[in-house]
């Protein structure tokens, strides 16, 4: 995995962090190191250090040889031996060294990546945390303050990287990608999907391998982003925790219906899901009917669909309330779900009391 580089002038370029985290660059790309200099549509350019000096953060390097362009993104060197890399752009001797080549294999380092380029930490994550502050969604650095983008190490910004709603569509589920701008951190906002970048298996946009997956957000009706205990819109893809849910209130509901239904539009939770982590979901209330020893239902609605019912007796009299619950672990679905409290009555009417309705989310 190659370093991150800013162009300076056809001779010099400044880097700020290395794959393993380091900012002085000084004794690993001492003078006579070769580099490899990646130009994008103008090539890989080779040269040898000529000058190197460091003031925190930015380590400034001088080399001569091929002519450096604005679009260097990034740079490979060789190791402390100064004539370690191979200064042909093919695979060959040289120097007494042959570049080697590697076949990834599924869920492994690739052989080429083997020598702390693609370290422990990239392969469980990057460094960072989605969240909402404020009106806008917030990445900010969470045990470290690196993010793999594009295939090449970036630092995260101390203060973060933001994104706002505007523009964008109300009631909408959006990927959260991060990608490099002139050499800055962005964020953007995109419906497209995320797929995995077959270069190191780090969730990416679809068809775009330059934007890193960093959560998933939703706006609501008036187009914002939003974060509540009724509605959890925003979900980190690194260092995920646990987002709780919880609707509660003493107001009655009612129901007369034989089926299931919804007891009421305020009793829901709307939350999104990464679609692979467990949750606990349950619903309680006290319940009375019309009838004595009546039979009634509650039931927790998932998306629409009734997930899982509890039946529940009346006792004898129709003004004492029997507690009903019902409760499961469940996986939802990836992307935006609700849940709603739902009751049914075999005959009479059944009114619910102190209904709560509480679920998790991971993210």
């Amino acid at each position: 995995m190659s370093i991150a580089a800013t162009y300076v002038s056809a001779t010099s370029f400044t880097a700020t962090i290395d794959t393993n985290g380091n900012q002085d660059l000084t004794g690993q790309c001492a003078v006579g190191t070769r580099i490899r200099a990646h130009c994008g549509t103008d090539g890989v350019k080779y040269g040898v250090v000529t000058a190197v000096s460091y003031s925190d953060p930015t380590t400034t390097m001088t080399i001569s040889g091929d002519a450096l362009t604005s679009n260097l993104t990034c740079f490979d060197h060789g190791n402390d031996t100064p004539s370690s890399l191979a200064n042909h752009g093919h695979t060959g001797p040289a120097d007494g060294g042959v570049i080697g080549t590697a076949t990834p294999t599924a869920n492994k380092i690739p052989i080429a990546d083997a020598s702390g380029l693609l370290d422990s930490w990239v392969r469980q994550g990057g460094e960072c945390r989605l969240t909402l502050s404020g009106s806008n969604l917030l990445l900010s650095r969470y045990n470290g303050y690196r993010l793999v983008v594009d295939n090449v190490v970036q630092a995260i910004p101390s203060a973060g990287v933001t994104v706002s709603a505007t523009g964008l569509t109300a009631n909408t589920t959006y990927c959260i990608y991060a990608f490099m701008s002139s050499g800055v951190m962005t964020l953007e906002a995109s419906t497209t999907a995320y797929a995995a970048d077959s270069r190191n298996g780090i969730m990416v946009k679809s068809g775009d391998t330059t934007r890193t997956l960093v959560g998933m957000a939703r706006t609501n009706s008036s187009g914002a982003w939003a974060d509540s205990l009724t509605q959890r819109f925003v979900l980190s893809y690194y260092n995920r925790r646990i987002r709780g849910l919880c609707y509660s209130t003493n107001s009655p509901f009612s129901t007369s219906s034989t089926t299931a239904v919804d007891l009421s539009s305020d009793a829901k939770l709307e939350f999104l899901s990464w679609g692979d982590d467990a949750s606990i979901i349950s619903f309680s209330a006290g319940m009375t009917n019309t009838i004595n020893y009546a039979n009634m239902y509650i039931a927790i609605g998932i998306n629409g669909s009734v997930a899982i019912g509890t039946l529940i007796t009346a006792t004898q009299s129709q003004y004492a309330a029997t507690l009903g619950y019902t409760g499961a672990t469940l996986i939802f679905t990836k992307g935006y779900n609700y849940a709603t409290a739902m009751g049914q009555v075999v005959e009479g009417s059944a009114t619910c009391y102190s209904t709560t309705l509480i679920s998790s989310t991971n993210g």
